[in-house]
Protein backbone atom coordinates (compact mmCIF):
# COMPACT_ATOMS: atom_id res chain seq x y z
CA UNK A 1 0.00 0.00 0.00
CA UNK A 2 1.29 3.43 -0.96
CA UNK A 3 -0.02 7.00 -1.00
CA UNK A 4 1.20 9.95 -2.98
CA UNK A 5 2.15 13.17 -1.23
CA UNK A 6 3.25 16.58 -2.43
CA UNK A 7 6.87 17.42 -1.65
CA UNK A 8 8.33 20.67 -0.40
CA UNK A 9 9.72 21.32 -3.92
CA UNK A 10 6.47 21.09 -5.96
CA UNK A 11 6.70 17.44 -7.01
CA UNK A 12 4.84 14.33 -5.92
CA UNK A 13 6.28 11.19 -4.33
CA UNK A 14 4.80 7.78 -3.55
CA UNK A 15 5.44 6.70 0.03
CA UNK A 16 4.50 3.68 2.13
CA UNK A 17 1.48 4.13 4.37
CA UNK A 18 3.33 3.26 7.59
CA UNK A 19 6.56 4.43 9.18
CA UNK A 20 9.53 2.11 9.71
CA UNK A 21 12.60 2.51 11.95
CA UNK A 22 15.38 4.40 10.18
CA UNK A 23 17.73 1.42 10.56
CA UNK A 24 15.46 -0.60 8.22
CA UNK A 25 15.35 2.00 5.42
CA UNK A 26 18.31 2.97 3.21
CA UNK A 27 19.18 6.69 3.53
CA UNK A 28 18.14 7.59 -0.01
CA UNK A 29 14.57 6.31 0.64
CA UNK A 30 13.91 8.10 3.95
CA UNK A 31 11.14 10.71 4.13
CA UNK A 32 9.15 12.50 6.82
CA UNK A 33 5.68 13.96 6.65
CA UNK A 34 5.33 17.54 7.88
CA UNK A 35 2.03 19.25 8.64
CA UNK A 36 1.60 22.73 7.20
CA UNK A 37 -0.54 25.01 9.36
CA UNK A 38 -2.32 28.23 8.52
CA UNK A 39 -0.50 31.32 9.84
CA UNK A 40 -1.45 32.11 13.44
CA UNK A 41 -3.81 29.12 13.53
CA UNK A 42 -3.67 25.56 14.82
CA UNK A 43 -5.60 24.39 11.77
CA UNK A 44 -3.69 21.93 9.57
CA UNK A 45 -3.84 22.99 5.92
CA UNK A 46 -1.79 20.30 4.21
CA UNK A 47 0.80 17.56 4.66
CA UNK A 48 4.02 17.57 2.64
CA UNK A 49 6.74 14.98 2.29
CA UNK A 50 10.28 16.07 3.09
CA UNK A 51 13.37 14.03 2.31
CA UNK A 52 15.62 13.45 5.30
CA UNK A 53 19.04 14.90 4.59
CA UNK A 54 21.82 16.55 6.53
CA UNK A 55 21.12 15.17 10.00
CA UNK A 56 21.15 11.39 10.23
CA UNK A 57 18.15 10.06 12.22
CA UNK A 58 18.69 7.70 15.13
CA UNK A 59 18.25 4.02 14.21
CA UNK A 60 14.93 3.86 16.07
CA UNK A 61 13.52 7.12 14.66
CA UNK A 62 10.42 6.59 12.52
CA UNK A 63 10.79 7.44 8.82
CA UNK A 64 8.41 7.01 5.92
CA UNK A 65 10.03 4.83 3.25
CA UNK A 66 9.69 5.68 -0.43
CA UNK A 67 7.64 3.25 -2.48
CA UNK A 68 10.77 1.96 -4.21
CA UNK A 69 12.15 0.74 -0.86
CA UNK A 70 9.13 -1.44 -0.06
CA UNK A 71 7.96 -2.39 -3.57
CA UNK A 72 7.71 -6.10 -4.36
CA UNK A 73 8.76 -5.69 -8.00
CA UNK A 74 11.97 -7.64 -8.81
CA UNK A 75 13.68 -4.51 -10.16
CA UNK A 76 12.86 -2.54 -7.03
CA UNK A 77 13.98 -5.37 -4.74
CA UNK A 78 17.30 -5.58 -6.55
CA UNK A 79 17.79 -1.81 -6.34
CA UNK A 80 17.00 -1.79 -2.59
CA UNK A 81 19.40 -4.70 -1.97
CA UNK A 82 22.20 -2.92 -3.86
CA UNK A 83 21.57 0.26 -1.87
CA UNK A 84 21.74 -1.68 1.42
CA UNK A 85 24.95 -3.41 0.29
CA UNK A 86 26.56 -0.07 -0.59
CA UNK A 87 25.53 1.34 2.78
CA UNK A 88 27.09 -1.63 4.60
CA UNK A 89 30.30 -1.25 2.57
CA UNK A 90 30.52 2.45 3.45
CA UNK A 91 29.93 1.82 7.16
CA UNK A 92 33.35 1.86 8.92
CA UNK A 93 32.27 -0.58 11.68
Amino acid sequence: MVRHYPTNYDRWVYLAVEDLPAKDVAPRYRWRLETIRAPYSPVAVDVVAMRIRGIEPLPSDPVRPAHRAVCLSPDALQEAEQEAEQERAADPE
